[in-house]
């Protein structure tokens, strides 16, 4: 096992409007810097802002 850590955060979608992930990853003990890219990213893309998912099917 590795002493690697990460995040995900979405960063786009596929061609069916799935959202899609980036990982983050980074080197042990170094988590601040894994969270402060991963924000920066989102508030940068505003992908949540953007994206709103349209449900298919289901009852």
């Amino acid at each position: 096992m590795q002493e690697f850590h990460g995040i995900s955060v979405p960063c786009g979608v596929d061609s069916n409007g799935l959202p899609i992930g980036m990982q983050i990853i980074g080197n042990y003990f170094e988590e601040d810097k894994i969270l402060n890219v991963a924000y920066a990213y989102e508030q940068a893309v505003k992908f949540r802002e953007n994206y709103k998912p349209t449900f298919k099917g289901g009852k």
